[in-house]
């Protein structure tokens, strides 16, 4: 597993953009972001299927765990690849 930090202030407008969408909220220039890279031994279906189902959760109340959001990107990037 890989872990990138980054400082909100030093991303590109395009790139803090797509984050903020990805998450549903303003970022603030004092916070950072870290993206956790996995391979998992054996891809799970999520509950919500799909990552704009996840990113439509996101919108809502709904707060996924780090489990969810996981499979969810992993079964998207096998379906971009099938």
């Amino acid at each position: 597993m890989e872990s990138f930090v980054r400082n909100v202030r030093d991303l590109d407008a395009g790139n803090r953009q797509s984050l903020e969408t990805i998450l549903g909220r303003r970022l603030g220039d004092d916070q950072q972001v870290m993206i956790r890279v996995v391979t998992p031994v054996e891809p799970v279906v999520a509950e919500h299927g799909t990552l704009s189902d996840l990113i439509g959760a996101w919108k809502t109340d709904h707060v996924p765990t780090d489990d969810e959001i996981e499979r969810i990107l992993e079964e998207e990037r096998i379906r971009k690849h099938a």
